[in-house]
C-alpha cells in the first residue's frame, strides 16, 4: 500500500504545469527556453530521485506535474506508482489513466492483457519514455490536441517526425532497454541551467514522495 507524505512549507500552493502550458498559448507568449530547460531538468532529478527509491511513476503526465510558487517542479499523482528495482521487471495489474504518455511496450501489453486477463510487466525505462513526451510537449507547445496526439502516435509507432528533436531519439527507441537512465540524462551536455545543486536539495525536503508501508 503507498501514502503520499506531503512536505508543508510555504509554497504548497501549486499550478499545474498543464495550465502553464495552455495560458501561454492563450497568451500567444511561449515559454522561454531557459525557463523550459529548468522545469525539464527538475522533472529529471525528480524522476532519478523516485527510480532511486525504487520506484515507478507509471502516470508521468502534464497533469501531474506541479509548480510551486516559485516556479519549481514538483511531482504528483502517485496513485498507479510500483515499487521495483532499476532494471527489473515486475508484473502489474495495468490501470491506465492518461495514454498519451505512456510508453508503446504498455500501450501493446495492456491490449494484450484486455483480451487475456494477465498482467503486465515493467521497467523504470517507462517513466524515461513519458518524460521525452514531456520535453517534446514543452520544446514544441503543441497549438491543439489533435497536433499532440499525431506527434505521439507518430513517435510511439516508431517513426521521427520533423518536430521530434534529435536530442530526443533514445527516449523513444522502442526497445526500453536502450533508453537512458534519468542519471545518465543527467550525465549530459544539455542547456541545464546552473542551479542544479540548489534543487536537489530542496528536492529531498519538498517534493512528495512515497513511502512503502507493510
Amino acid at each position: 500500500m503507498f501514502h503520499y507524505v506531503p512536505c508543508y512549507s510555504n509554497d504548497m500552493c501549486f499550478r499545474i504545469l498543464q495550465a502553464r502550458l495552455d495560458l501561454s498559448k492563450e497568451l500567444d507568449n511561449q515559454i522561454d527556453q531557459d525557463t523550459i530547460w529548468r522545469y525539464f531538468r527538475q522533472i529529471v532529478e525528480g524522476v532519478e530521485h523516485i527510480h532511486h527509491q525504487g520506484v515507478i511513476h507509471r502516470d508521468l503526465t502534464r497533469a501531474n506535474i506541479f509548480l510551486g510558487k516559485n516556479n519549481n517542479i514538483k511531482i504528483g499523482d502517485f496513485g498507479l506508482a510500483t515499487f521495483v528495482p532499476d532494471g527489473v521487471s515486475v508484473k502489474i495489474s495495468g490501470g491506465v489513466r492518461n495514454m498519451a504518455y505512456r510508453a508503446p511496450e504498455l500501450i501493446a501489453q495492456e491490449k494484450a492483457k484486455a483480451k487475456a486477463n494477465d498482467t503486465i510487466s515493467i521497467t523504470q525505462k517507462a517513466d524515461i519514455f513519458s518524460v521525452g513526451l514531456l520535453l517534446c510537449d514543452l520544446l514544441y507547445q503543441f497549438q491543439t490536441d489533435s497536433e499532440r496526439f499525431i506527434v505521439f502516435r507518430d513517435i510511439k509507432e516508431g517513426s521521427s517526425p520533423d518536430k521530434v528533436n534529435p536530442i530526443l531519439s533514445d527516449f523513444f527507441d522502442l526497445n526500453p532497454l536502450h533508453r537512458p537512465s534519468a542519471t545518465v540524462l543527467l550525465q549530459r551536455d544539455l542547456p541545464w541551467g546552473d542551479d542544479r545543486s540548489n534543487y536537489v536539495q530542496e528536492l529531498e525536503s519538498k517534493i512528495l514522495f512515497l513511502e512503502k508501508v507493510c
